[in-house]
């Protein structure tokens, strides 16, 4: 019952706001009874001008949104693998969630890839990883990711054998 109240002292304080409003020395618009024409027939075809103007531009931008929301539903991105940085670029034919299945890289494929990395000392970087994707592709199928993991595998590999290398030669020395 209270908030009806209020409502109704709200009305009635907008009501007096609007009447001192009124009652005050604004200037007012001019109406002449019968004629009321607020623009001149040249500000009129200036305004018309300018609408044309802004609906171009509108239908422009909103085409341009289109274009993009389109081009985002066709390739979402998704951040993967702990280096921070690096994204898959995923079709949306393919399910969140869903396994993709195995890579199986052709021989081809593992040659350029341990030339690539025996040349190397760190991993590739994003643009890297693109165009060594590019130029598998030529071979086989392959994605980014695949690539991605392939490096990051390898040189865990890598570490993992000078470790047992070193580990050997240690022992070695204690005998």
């Amino acid at each position: 019952m209270e908030s009806v109240g209020c409502g109704r002292e709200r009305e009635s304080s907008n009501a007096a706001v609007l009447a001192r409003i009124m009652a005050s020395e604004l200037p007012k618009p001019r109406f002449i009874p019968g004629k009321q024409q607020v623009m001149t027939h040249d500000q009129l075809a200036a305004f018309a001008h300018q609408i044309q103007q802004f609906a171009l531009i509108s239908t422009r931008s909103i085409s341009m949104h289109k274009k993009f929301a389109d081009t985002e539903k066709r390739t979402h991105v998704r951040k993967i693998g702990s280096r921070g940085g690096y994204y898959d670029r995923l079709t949306t034919d393919k399910t969140p969630g869903a396994a993709r299945p195995r890579w199986k890289p052709t021989a081809i494929q593992i040659s350029i890839l341990e030339f690539i990395f025996s040349n190397s000392d760190l991993l590739p970087g994003d643009n890297d990883i693109m165009a060594i994707t590019d130029a598998l592709r030529q071979y086989g199928p392959v994605e980014e990711v695949n690539v991605f993991y392939w490096f990051q595998n390898r040189r865990a590999r890598a570490k993992r054998i000078v470790a047992e290398l070193n580990a050997g030669k240690n022992q070695g020395k204690l005998m």
